[in-house]
């Protein structure tokens, strides 16, 4: 998958907060909602999906009442309610199982409560992007807790000091272009952390500057005209070239080209050496 997930990151907070705290007692969703999917799903979830749809419901229940329809069916509640699901389990064996168990529950809360995530069923992700989506949370995580003063305490400088470790992590990552949207991320996270710990004293050795990861791996070719006393035997050796095909041999004519030049080389700066060959 190619899709930029990273860019839903800023929305994260807010939806993590929701699924933590945003307790809904109020029309409980009915046991036997999942209880009907409950032999439909993955083994290894079945003995807690009364945990999770628990969980669900009251993270899906609070959107709907206390956000906007915008909200409600923006596609950023929906790629947190996924990954929450793998961190929950944080085991790359279940990838293909999580997603199963991602569109069972969209099913039911759709038929439900309305939920807009049903209407983005192709979310799926590689257990790699998911751990990608992961460090990159928590590293802008630890930094907005890091506060602007001078002045800052131990456990803030351990904490930036890790974010600059764990980005430098990725240097080979990003040095090959591997996860282009995963780089352009981490490619925030450096300006972010450049601009805070520019005013901040740390005696742990947490650099002040993060370079970036980010290299250009585009090679561009450029034309440029080169006026020397060897243009007229480089020109015509490369009409001889063409030529040669057409049994035309200049090669004399080349020559003595070359041999009645009258510059001053000794005074010319713009020296060139090619290959003959």
């Amino acid at each position: 998958m190619t899709k930029d997930i990273y860019k839903y990151l800023e929305e994260f907070p807010l939806w993590e907060n929701i699924m933590n705290n945003g307790e809904i007692t109020k029309e409980p969703i009915k046991n036997t909602e999942c209880n009907d999917i409950r032999e439909d799903i993955p083994i290894k979830f079945r003995s807690d999906i009364d945990n999770i749809c628990k969980k669900v419901d009251s993270y899906t229940r609070y959107l709907s009442i206390y956000h906007t329809s915008s909200s409600w069916n923006s596609k950023s509640c929906c790629i947190y309610l996924y990954y929450w699901l793998y961190i929950y389990y944080d085991n790359e064996d279940y990838v293909d199982e999580v997603k199963e168990l991602y569109n069972k529950l969209i099913n039911v809360f759709y038929d439900s409560i309305g939920l807009g995530c049903k209407f983005h069923k192709e979310n799926t992700f590689t257990y790699i992007e998911i751990l990608n989506l992961k460090d990159i949370y928590d590293m802008n995580t630890k930094l907005n807790k890091i506060s602007e003063k001078t002045e800052v305490s131990n456990k803030e400088c351990e904490c930036a000091k890790e974010c600059a470790n764990k980005y430098m992590g990725y240097k080979d990552t990003c040095k090959y272009n591997t996860f282009p949207f995963f780089c352009n991320a981490l490619e925030v996270f450096r300006e972010k952390y450049n601009k805070k710990l520019s005013s901040i004293n740390c005696d742990n050795g947490t650099p002040k500057i993060l370079p970036s990861l980010q290299t250009n791996n585009i090679v561009t070719f450029t034309l440029i005209p080169i006026f020397t006393p060897y243009g007229p035997c480089i020109r015509h050796e490369l009409m001889r070239k063409r030529k040669k095909y057409d049994s035309i041999d200049n090669e004399s004519n080349i020559t003595k080209l070359c041999e009645t030049s009258t510059y001053d080389f000794k005074n010319n700066k713009y020296l060139i050496l090619y290959n003959t060959h």
